[in-house]
């Protein structure tokens, strides 16, 4: 099980990820942010019960050896709705770089593309 430990050193090892995903880097962050530097420190705050639930979620799929064609957004959509769990898209990033997930980084989205294998019913 996901710890609180697990999460803080994943934000640790990625310092552009924030509760709306992942960002190339804290230049990109702030535009997103339209300047406002509060939220490079507020928007860090990534709740533990989200992260330990798409962890959960993703520990039961399968990955594949490199990034999908699907970015975290649209999987965090599979797996709120099979959970019927509300997760931001922080939380859900951050699930996917602790447990390994292959991904693809587009410098102007914050939303990865990510290594999930699709089974039937999930679009």
């Amino acid at each position: 099980m996901a710890t609180q430990n697990d999460l803080t050193q994943t934000l640790e090892q990625h310092p552009t990820l924030f509760d709306d995903g992942l960002f190339a880097n804290e230049k990109v962050a702030l535009a997103y942010y339209s300047g406002n530097e509060t939220k490079l420190v507020t928007r860090r705050a990534i709740p533990l019960d989200e992260f330990k639930s798409a962890v959960e979620w993703m520990e039961n799929r399968t990955l594949l050896k490199d990034a999908g064609s699907k970015d975290s957004q649209a999987w965090k959509k599979v797996m709120e709705k099979a959970t019927r769990e509300y997760v931001s898209d922080g939380a859900f990033v951050a699930a996917a770089l602790f447990l390994n997930v292959p991904f693809d980084q587009d410098i102007a989205s914050p939303h990865p593309l990510l290594g999930i294998k699709e089974q039937k019913g999930d679009f």
